[in-house]
């Protein structure tokens, strides 16, 4: 008896080592705020403002756990203000999937709240169908059949309709209000090709949604990404089409040098915005940074061009820890207001 016991605990410590050895649990806490020049509006939601450097506040926890036969990938995210009660929607769950491993990882399923770990943009937005946030609830099979390929078919929830009242299957009792419409919206199709010099990335879901990226990864220390997304899912609507083209250099010691653009087409109106940002470490526990988002209507409203400038000096108490002090100045304080603050960010 004793002897089983020991083996049956041998193995329970042996199971639990090689579980321990998959998986990683991470993620990060930050906050701010914020305040106009005139002390009137005081704001919560702002560890940093900008589009590059910055961001609002937010609580992030990923879990993963990757074995040999297949894992799983959680990610809750809690953002803006925390002072409220919906720390429990559904909407904070931005994915929560498992998946198996079959002929040595060239065939994978996963099922669940689905996330897209090998087709993505692989850009400033990284994303697939949706947002970059998730892919809705369903199922997922990625093919793998040479090297770097990766190739998959999706049936999920992210686009499909509910019955209403009026539908004609709501009335002959087939479905009832509220219910899933399942059609072609359900499916998705995505490819991702990638070498050491180059990546390329297309994908098309039936619910009128495409998306495409190339990247160039041959040169050190340079990211340069073009993505474009086209949405036409919403049939009493124009198309929408952004392109997101993204570059950044950190080949010269402590300084990032970057500019993300984004390029909105809606019929024949076009907006662009430009961000041109930089950073530089002083030290090891002072940096500098500095931004500038720069707004371009369409032609015929070229005169309401507007930039917003976001210097920043961040002081880190540690690799984890780190304490930001901002400004955001708008040229056009109509579209956007000029305030000052300060943020914390604590990594885990």
């Amino acid at each position: 008896m004793k002897k089983t016991l020991g083996i049956a605990a041998a193995a329970l410590v042996a199971g639990a080592s090689l579980f321990a050895e998959g998986l990683s649990v991470n993620g990060f806490i930050r906050s701010g705020i914020s305040i106009d020049p005139k002390g009137e509006t005081v704001k919560t939601d702002t560890w940093l403002p900008g589009d590059y450097f910055g961001g609002g506040s937010r609580l992030r926890l990923n879990i993963n756990y990757d074995g040999v036969n297949g894992g799983a990938t959680f990610r809750y995210q809690k953002d803006k203000s925390f002072a409220t009660n919906n720390w429990f929607d559904n909407g904070n769950i931005k994915w929560a999937m498992g998946y198996a491993k079959f002929l040595d990882g060239k065939i994978i399923a996963e099922a669940g709240k689905l996330v897209d770990t090998y087709t993505s943009t692989g850009g400033w937005e990284d994303g697939t169908f949706g947002d970059n946030a998730g892919a809705g609830i369903g199922a997922r099979v990625v093919v793998s059949p040479v090297e770097g390929l990766f190739i998959t078919a999706s049936a999920s929830d992210i686009y499909l309709e509910n019955y209403e009242a009026d539908d004609d299957k709501v009335k002959d009792g087939d479905a009832r209000e509220g219910d899933l419409k399942f059609n072609e919206k359900l499916f998705g199709f995505t490819a991702k090709y990638a070498t050491d010099a180059f990546f390329v990335t297309g994908g098309v879901h039936l619910a009128k949604s495409y998306y495409a990226s190339f990247g160039l990864t041959a040169v050190d220390n340079l990211t340069l990404v073009v993505e474009a997304f086209i949405n036409d899912t919403a049939d009493e609507d124009d198309p929408v089409t952004t392109l997101y083209p993204w570059v950044e250099y950190t080949g010269i010691e402590n300084l990032t040098l970057a500019a993300l653009g984004a390029i909105t087409i809606v019929d024949d109106s076009t907006t662009i915005t430009i961000t041109p940002a930089v950073s530089y470490a002083l030290t090891d526990v002072i940096s500098l940074a500095a931004e500038s988002t720069i707004t371009i209507p369409d032609a015929d409203d070229a005169d309401d061009t507007y930039a917003v400038i976001t210097p920043s000096v961040t002081f880190a108490a540690s690799k984890k820890a780190s304490a930001t002090v901002f400004a955001s100045l708008s040229t056009d304080t109509d579209s956007a207001k000029h305030s000052f603050g300060a943020g914390v960010k604590y990594a885990f």
